[in-house]
């Protein structure tokens, strides 16, 4: 079983690109902080990236662009069972290299991850 599942928005709507499902049970959960599951950091930035490619028109059977983590902050754990949805706060190009600020924020509201890329592209 999976920790969690990325579904993407088959467009970016606003600034909303996709919702990931956390598994309420995954034996990820068993081996990550046993007596306080959260999902790991690193998974959710995976996904969230996924999806950003994804809902920007990426080909799937194309390698992505090698990206450059500016910035990330994981704000506060990510438990089983919760709903987070993926936000693109800004998309700046600038000759061949875009820049995309984004957050996943749990079922409050609240910011769980933030987070700075960028990538080269041919113009």
């Amino acid at each position: 079983m999976m920790a969690a599942t990325a579904t993407p928005a088959a467009t970016i709507a606003g600034e909303h690109f996709g919702v990931i499902d956390v598994a309420s049970a995954a034996p990820l959960f068993d081996e990550h902080f046993e007596q306080f599951p959260v999902l790991p950091g690193s998974f959710s930035l995976s996904l969230a990236i996924a999806m950003l490619f994804d809902a920007l028109g990426f080909a799937a059977d194309r390698p992505h662009p090698p990206l450059t983590l500016r910035k990330v902050s994981f704000i506060c754990p990510v438990r089983p069972g919760e709903r987070l949805s993926a936000r693109l706060r800004r998309l700046q190009q600038d000759g061949t290299r875009t820049t995309a600020h984004v957050e996943l924020r749990n079922a409050d509201g609240q910011s769980v991850m933030d987070g700075i890329l960028s990538w080269e592209h041919h113009a």
